[in-house]
């Protein structure tokens, strides 16, 4: 079950916790993904223990959205930012891992800048073959009729996984364009996209919303600029 925000509950069983003492000094971690899915209660909750963090503790709060988290909880916590990894870091990596040369810029295209996936890649064949065939699948599918871009979505929004990969992959393809574009003085179009595309995923992951809708929507922005460029994957 996917949960739309983090209740108060799990903040109170985190103070519980943390009232045990471990009686061997260890340094204990925090870590809240997607913290920006906090509840009120929650934050108001949290604020506490960032106030009066219990000895040798760290909190680590993770969000991809930091305008939608409260001015109170940046002013209690240093804020570090994280980007995604250049596509010839990865290249390098990939080749130290010994991966086929003939692989390896196939890696790095799939890995999407995630350094994560592209360790698994390295390690994975199967896992490096299934992502293969999801991105080519999304590569044809936005180059294809309106009628089958729906029938696609109809099916991708019935697997999370899926609506993941799907959301991953078309980000990847658009950042590309947008480079691509930015250096020939185009950019707006595809700028305007990304963060429509971004906010229609957001409110898919966080909302209520008929996710086979919201990807239709997100697959029709999204063959405006994509349809226009080169294939990024296959």
């Amino acid at each position: 079950e996917i949960r739309k925000d983090i209740p108060i509950d799990d903040i109170r069983e985190l103070k519980h916790q943390f009232s045990l003492s471990s009686g061997d000094g260890a340094r204990r971690m925090v870590i809240i993904n997607e913290a920006e899915k906090l509840s009120d209660y929650a934050v108001n909750a949290l604020l506490k223990l960032l106030e009066e963090p219990p000895e040798k503790s760290l909190f680590i709060l993770i969000t991809a959205h930091e305008e939608l988290l409260p001015s109170t909880i940046f002013s209690r916590a240093p804020r570090i930012q994280f980007g995604l990894v250049a596509e010839e870091k990865l290249v390098s990596y990939a080749r130290a891992e010994g991966l086929n040369e003939s692989r390896v810029r196939d890696a790095a295209r799939l890995a999407c800048k995630r350094p994560g996936v592209l360790v698994r890649l390295c390690q994975d064949k199967g896992f490096f073959e299934a992502m293969e065939r999801k991105a080519g699948f999304m590569d044809r599918m936005l180059r294809s009729s309106i009628p089958d871009i729906f029938r696609a979505a109809e099916k991708i929004a019935e697997d999370p996984v899926a609506r993941r990969d799907a959301v991953w992959f078309l980000f990847a393809a658009l950042r590309k364009a947008f480079i691509l574009k930015a250096t020939e003085g185009d950019a707006i179009s595809f700028l305007d996209s990304i963060k429509k595309i971004d906010h229609m995923q957001y409110c898919m992951e966080t909302t209520n919303v008929n996710s086979r809708l919201a990807l239709e929507a997100l697959f029709m922005e999204a063959k405006k600029v994509y349809s226009r460029n080169r294939p990024i994957f296959s």
